[in-house]
């Protein structure tokens, strides 16, 4: 069912449809308004649709992050949140979205992408625990839970510190 799948740009016209299927995701409408603010708020550094016979069913967002007090300059990002259609949840679309974000995070000369997810779902997609680099989490949460994948040389990695997230987070 998913190799009809087409991972793309959210286009301008698609907001609702993209809230609707976040919403449905989480159960809530929190992560659907954060997804509305971010793009409100000029923070959605990477929107990526999964639509499927023209209908979408998954989303993925990245947002820049600060470490430190320090902006990335849009080097260091976080991604979130992360959606798929609960019926075709377990199907390789979450992963398909997670990908192409990365892979779009690195084509753009992003350092490193940032996760506040399930340990072994991101774990499983190359991310690594965050406090292995001394990267900590502004909220409180088990540290195994703050991913990180670290992309390109280095020099694009931020420094050891508290990652807090776009703004728009604080309505969570």
């Amino acid at each position: 069912m998913t190799t009809d799948l087409i991972i793309r740009c959210e286009q301008p016209d698609e907001a609702a449809a993209i809230a609707a299927t976040v919403a449905a995701a989480f159960g809530r409408e929190t992560e659907a308004a954060l997804v509305t603010a971010l793009r409100d708020q000029d923070g959605l550094t990477v929107s990526l649709a999964a639509a499927l016979d023209g209908m979408i069913v998954g989303h993925v967002a990245l947002s820049p992050v600060a470490v430190g007090g320090r902006s990335g300059d849009g080097h260091w990002l976080g991604l979130g949140p992360l959606a798929v259609q609960p019926a075709l949840q377990r199907q390789g679309i979450g992963r398909r979205l997670v990908d192409e974000a990365v892979a779009a995070a690195a084509a753009s000369g992003a350092g490193t992408v940032f996760v506040l997810g399930k340990s072994s779902y991101y774990g499983a997609l190359g991310f690594d625990a965050a406090a292995d680099f001394g990267w900590r989490c502004v909220y409180d949460v088990p540290p195994a839970a703050f991913r990180v994948k670290r992309l390109g040389e280095s020099g694009k990695w931020p420094p050891p510190g508290t990652v807090t997230y776009h703004n728009a987070f604080a309505a969570l």
